[in-house]
This record gives structure tokens, C-alpha cells and sequence, in this order.
């Protein structure tokens, strides 16, 4: 499978810094938050939060950038690279996983509650 191709920078792409304060506590996910939303995207990256529900799971197409996956609530196991053999990490609310490139990514909510996720995109 090919890498999704990079986006060039968004129209409306923000030029000045922005500040989000004290992100992993005060990004908490409920039942009704939205699957994906963006909350700045830049020249050349973006911040997204995720949330995924109690026994879902988040599969990336797979990027031609770099990804920082942070966990803010609840727990995870992400497999990255191929399916065939994909390695396999357990994470929990404060672990950040970097993503290379080119390579696939899954994260499967392994807990009780929303897995709540801080994905910086850099292209």
C-alpha cells in the first residue's frame, strides 16, 4: 500500500503560535465527542484530537509524515508496521508513541472508557 500523498498546506493554515494549556488534563473525551477534530493545523503539521470508544479502534491510512500519538485518558494497544508483523506496544494516559512515515497504524482501545488521543501530523 502506497503512503497517502502530502497534503499541501491548508488555505487557511495558522501563522502564529497557539497556546493550548495543560492539554493532557484538560483534554478529557466523553461519550459525546467528536470521532476526529482538528484543532490547529500550521504549514507544515497538524493537531488533531481523537477519541475512540470502549472497544473500538483507530486505523490510520498510512502517512507519508511523521506522527506523535499521545494518550490522554484510557489505554491502548497500537500495532505499527505490517500486518504481517506489526510491532506491538501497550500504552496508557501520558505515553506518546511516535509513528514513522510509511509505516500502518492501528490503535485498539484495550480499557473501560474512551481512549482519548493528541495526534500531531508533521509533513
Amino acid at each position: 500500500m502506497e503512503p497517502a500523498p502530502t497534503p499541501p498546506p491548508s488555505a487557511d493554515a495558522q501563522h502564529y503560535p497557539k497556546h493550548f494549556p495543560n492539554m493532557l488534563k484538560s483534554y478529557r473525551p466523553s461519550d459525546h465527542d467528536a470521532f476526529r477534530r482538528v484543532l490547529w493545523t500550521g504549514l507544515h503539521s497538524q493537531l488533531t484530537t481523537i477519541t475512540v470508544p470502549e472497544g473500538g479502534n483507530m486505523v490510520e491510512d498510512i502517512q507519508s509524515a511523521d506522527q506523535t500519538i499521545t494518550i490522554t485518558t484510557g489505554s491502548a494497544l497500537a500495532q505499527v508496521g505490517s500486518r504481517n508483523s506489526p510491532r506491538q506496544q501497550a500504552l496508557r494516559a501520558g505515553d506518546m508513541l511516535t509513528v514513522p512515515a510509511g509505516a500502518p497504524c492501528e490503535l485498539v482501545n484495550t480499557g473501560p472508557m474512551p481512549l482519548g488521543v493528541l495526534l500531531v501530523t508533521s509533513w
